[in-house]
């Protein structure tokens, strides 16, 4: 079984799913998005591929997951919520998996930056994190290393949508159309 480790977090209570069993079984959730998304289309449709300091500009203006693409899972209580713009109830999960699209090196003959990871949040009881809509967050690269908890990295970044539940993103209203336009995200550019 995969450890988790808190970060800046008091345990999370038991009244829902644990953080390990929630990795261990996302794949069985609802797939919201069929294809990947890409959260930066601009940068993914150049012929060229971007550089590092064109990803490094993207994440500072969109966040950490500029430049990837990304798949959403949902449960059934984060599904009904998204698909019905509707606050999310205790239980609700949200699972991204993020495939990191990388940089051209400075010589050009190689790709640096790339690999793949996984973040999620579940909604947890009031008294968890209310000033952060009671979400508990975590992440991995290597599932047995399950970062989790009240992680400030996806705290500062998911205040930016306070007024939608902390979630970003509008896949279910607005088919990716790979780089032409409108990706599903809106201006915010995030996948989650």
């Amino acid at each position: 079984e995969p450890s988790v480790s808190n970060s800046d977090v008091e345990q999370s209570k038991e009244t829902n799913q644990k953080i390990s069993d929630v990795v261990n079984s996302y794949k069985g959730l609802k797939l919201m998005t069929p294809e990947a998304v890409f959260v930066n289309p601009e940068l993914a449709m150049l012929c060229v591929g971007a550089s590092k300091e064109a990803v490094e500009h993207a994440r500072v203006a969109k966040g950490p997951h500029a430049n990837c693409s990304v798949k959403i899972y949902m449960n059934e209580l984060a599904a009904k919520a998204f698909e019905t713009n509707s606050s999310y109830p205790v239980g609700a999960i949200i699972v991204k998996e993020k495939s990191m699209l990388g940089y051209r090196s400075k010589t050009e003959t190689e790709w640096q930056g790339t690999g793949d990871g996984v973040g999620g949040m579940v909604k947890r009881e009031d008294g968890f994190d209310e000033s952060n809509g009671n979400w508990e967050y975590f992440y991995f690269d290597d599932v047995k290393s399950i970062e989790s908890g009240k992680m400030k990295s996806c705290i500062e970044c998911h205040q930016k949508a306070r007024d939608s539940d902390f979630i970003f993103g509008d896949w279910s209203k607005t088919e990716q159309d790979n780089g032409h336009g409108d990706n599903g995200y809106g201006d915010n550019g995030y996948g989650d």
